[in-house]
């Protein structure tokens, strides 16, 4: 399993468990110069936790928030995502706060409206950039439900990424002057930080004549990861004449079904097979049948066999979805 995979089944493991009773919460880091210096060394963006007064008067809020910080899916989301830092109400952290927030402002002066001062009150949760710069703000009542704060969270990693993919990524990826090491340092950050957004740019890289070989891989590697409807639209189409493309379509996850029954077209058995045949393995669909059996004179027997199987397949990937889409 490649390392953005592993990360994603990691941040997913909790989906669908009713209780996270018992499991251990969150893990924050208390030193806040090393949990900001890790996170720009990780690439990822800050958690910043800042905690209450000290009268005792928030105590249910706090165990509402404990018993989320302690779901695992939260917890999972947040391990391979954030770099958690836990603030104490303190001088430096005031100072740290309006820093923060001070690039906020500037957005907000500049058009970019959202909040530009931190909340006047206690355990509420904002993230950050590496740099410092603000993405967005949970406050104290809405850490409490677990499914509702994951999805927070994934809104404001998805912010990050994307932000990300618009500075440092595109332009590499669109540089005709790119270094091979560049791009493929480009390839793995977007696996890494499953920057769907980025499939558009890295199917046009594959368009290209002269592409290194082990960038075109690496390229192949990252659409599978991100399984979008244009990752499986680029890889269906380099299959044809590229076993790697082949591979690496077998190893979508199964957000790629619809795209690929589009393509389970009877008038282009090539096509179809490639298609076909990824189907099956994504979905672990064991009873397949050869070409010869599509290309075979029984039409009524060729199309309740197809009926089925793409019963089966968008059963599989509805489930899938159901799971993951909301996460991703």
């Amino acid at each position: 399993m490649g390392r953005a995979s592993f990360c994603l089944l990691l941040a997913l493991v909790g989906v669908g468990l009713a209780s996270a009773q018992g499991q251990r919460p969150i893990q924050w880091i208390g030193n806040v110069q090393q949990g900001i210096n890790r996170a720009r060394a990780a690439g990822l963006p800050v958690l910043f936790y800042v905690s209450g007064s000290r009268r005792g008067d928030d105590s249910d809020l706090e165990d509402a928030q404990q018993r989320t910080f302690s779901h695992p899916l939260v917890r999972g989301l947040v391990q391979a995502r954030f770099l958690p830092v836990r603030l104490a109400r303190s001088t430096e952290t005031t100072k740290l706060l309006q820093r923060i927030f001070a690039s906020r402002a500037a957005d907000a002066r500049a058009g970019g409206g959202g909040p530009t001062a931190a909340p006047r009150f206690g355990r509420f949760l904002l993230c950050a950039t590496p740099e410092l710069e603000l993405i967005g703000v949970i406050l104290p009542g809405q850490a409490t439900d677990a499914q509702a704060f994951a999805r927070q969270l994934t809104g404001m990693f998805r912010k990050y990424r994307a932000g990300v993919l618009e500075r440092e990524l595109k332009p590499l990826l669109e540089s005709e002057e790119a270094r091979p090491r560049e791009l493929l340092g480009a390839l793995r950050t977007i696996q890494r930080l499953l920057i769907l957004e980025a499939d558009q740019s890295v199917a046009r890289l594959l368009e290209r004549d002269r592409l290194n070989t082990t960038v075109r891989k690496e390229a192949y590697d990252t659409l599978a990861v991100l399984s979008t409807r244009a990752s499986a639209k680029a890889l269906l189409e380099a299959a044809a004449h590229d076993k790697r493309a082949a591979q690496a379509l077998r190893r979508c996850t199964p957000g790629v079904v619809e795209e690929l029954l589009a393509a389970l077209d009877l008038s282009k058995p090539d096509r179809f097979m490639l298609a076909y045949q990824a189907v099956a393995e994504i979905c672990k669909i064991r009873r397949t049948r050869p070409l010869g059996f599509w290309t075979g004179k029984n039409p009524e027997l060729i199309s309740r066999e197809l009926e089925q199987f793409e019963r089966e397949a968008r059963r599989v990937a509805k489930r899938w979805k159901d799971r993951y889409e909301a996460y991703r």
